[in-house]
């Protein structure tokens, strides 16, 4: 064999080498290997399931729907990656305990009005997130001390110790009061037994020379009819006429001193909320932010023709003069101030009312 041919067969002889250990290699490769060469397993979906009880119940229209309605949107918003199972008022745990059992994981989420959290976590500063009585007068001046004072962050981080987060708020507008006798102004009220939750609505009440009865929702009507109670509050015109009240008094104060606004936060079980995505989040706070403004502003008209409703069936409208608003407006500072010397919540929240109601010329003197 010439050189130049054994120099071809040594290359062939190579080549047939190699391209058999290539072809034993890869038919040799673990089976876990092949899998991993493969294309990758589709990612899993994300999905949540919440349950949500509602401060509103069927009947309280327009309220209940809007709730509803932000179920719905977040369903829907989300692709149905974040299902909000929605229940009415004490349909769970009783009204007052539902934060609790958010914080608990009872319940996923919540809406209820702070002020009954200064009794149950024991710091009065929980009754000033309310706001105290006639201090914000308008809607704009509650949704801006929240969101462009800083007293939203002050709320995240006193909840944030019971295991809830604060992913909003909004509020009702100026509730009513119902009597079984005229309350024309603050004299009116001296040893009338009035119907109120507990916190800084009682102590304002008591204030104004009245006996503030604690009651929970569903006993209210039945200690008006029985004579129980004289007077009570407890939301605006619309739902206290779907409550029956009208039945059982004469008289309608509306606005009442005690809450011309009331807010009502919403709470989110902090373990349930960080499993949520970046993206959930904030299809979650997108479809709050239109719930927001609806359940704040669209009832308002309905409170307005509901007042007529009272009016034809028997109550008489009470409005208070703007002299005795202002007395009343003095108590009330009053009010809060002692409340700011009780805690480090409260003195805090105090300061920040006060500086805010002078930077708009709001505050009573």
């Amino acid at each position: 064999m010439s050189k130049p041919e054994k120099r071809k067969y040594m290359l062939a002889l190579l080549l047939m080498v190699l391209l058999t250990v290539v072809f034993f290699s890869a038919g040799c490769a673990p089976r876990d290997q092949k899998a991993a060469e493969g294309p990758p397993a589709p990612a899993q979906k994300e999905k949540h399931t919440w349950e949500m009880q509602s401060w509103t119940w069927p009947g309280l229209e327009p309220k209940h729907s809007i709730v509803h309605d932000f179920a719905k949107r977040v369903y829907e918003a989300s692709g149905g990656r974040l299902e909000i199972i929605m229940h009415p008022r004490e349909a769970v745990v009783p009204g007052w305990e539902a934060t609790e059992a958010v914080g608990r994981g009872i319940l996923d989420m919540s809406f209820e009005w702070p002020g009954v959290m200064a009794g149950r976590w024991g710091d009065v500063g929980f009754n000033l997130f309310s706001p105290p009585p006639m201090s914000l007068r308008e809607g704009w001046q509650v949704t801006s001390w929240f969101y462009d004072w800083g007293v939203l962050d002050i709320m995240r981080e006193a909840f944030a110790k019971h295991n809830v987060y604060v992913a909003g708020i909004t509020f009702w507008q100026q509730e009513s009061l119902h009597s079984k006798k005229p309350i024309r102004g603050i004299a009116d009220l001296r040893g009338v037994k009035v119907r109120t939750p507990p916190g800084i609505t009682s102590d304002f009440f008591r204030a104004l020379g009245a006996s503030p009865v604690v009651l929970p929702p569903p006993e209210i009507y039945s200690s008006l009819d029985r004579g129980v109670i004289d007077a009570a509050e407890w939301v605006t015109p619309v739902g206290n006429f779907a409550s029956g009240f009208q039945e059982v008094t004469e008289y309608v104060l509306w606005p009442s001193p005690h809450q011309e606004f009331a807010t009502v936060y919403v709470a989110v079980n902090m373990d349930s909320w960080n499993a949520l995505s970046p993206e959930l989040k904030a299809i979650f706070k997108g479809a709050l932010a239109e719930f927001s403004w609806r359940h704040a502003y669209e009832p308002y008209l309905a409170d307005y023709q509901t007042i007529k409703k009272y009016i034809a069936a028997g109550n008489e409208h009470i409005q208070w003069s703007d002299a005795e608003l202002k007395k009343a407006r003095i108590i009330a500072r009053d009010l809060w101030r002692s409340y700011g010397k009780q805690s480090p919540l409260a003195a805090k929240l105090v300061e920040k009312l006060e500086s805010y109601l002078k930077t708009i010329g709001e505050m009573p003197e």
